[in-house]
């Protein structure tokens, strides 16, 4: 059963993830320390994607879904209600299982991310 504060962040992740005006500024409020990061990045991201001319360069984007996955293995460990974010993320019941194989510091640990986003796509 998740803490107070990682239940907001799960509540919080699975609004943005279905909303069609999200609000980063209540996901940013509500991200337990250990996520932060890949919280901070998407927040980035996404505010800066709405005011840009032209689309972002590879990199950023490639950041950008490292931290969704990142944020996602955090969710899929500690939220009961990970189904309905999958669900939202395009996922499903295998990409489920592939991601609860994984760490947040599996996610962000440079040896082991392209053998996560490899099995991610493989599905």
């Amino acid at each position: 059963m998740p803490t107070a504060g990682v239940k907001q962040f799960c509540t919080e992740f699975a609004e943005v993830l279905s909303s069609e005006d999200p609000d980063f500024d209540r996901l940013k409020a509500s991200a337990p320390k250990e996520v932060t990061p890949e919280v901070d990045s998407v927040v980035s991201f996404s505010t800066a994607a709405e005011v840009a001319d032209e689309a972002p360069d590879e990199a950023v984007i490639a950041e950008f879904q490292r931290s969704v996955v990142g944020m996602t293995v955090y969710a899929a460990s500690e939220c009961d209600d990970i189904e309905a974010v999958v669900a939202d993320l395009g996922l499903d019941a295998n990409d489920l299982k592939v991601l609860r194989k994984y760490t947040l510091a599996d996610v962000r640990n440079d040896d082991t991310w392209p053998t996560i986003e490899k099995a991610i796509s493989a599905g």
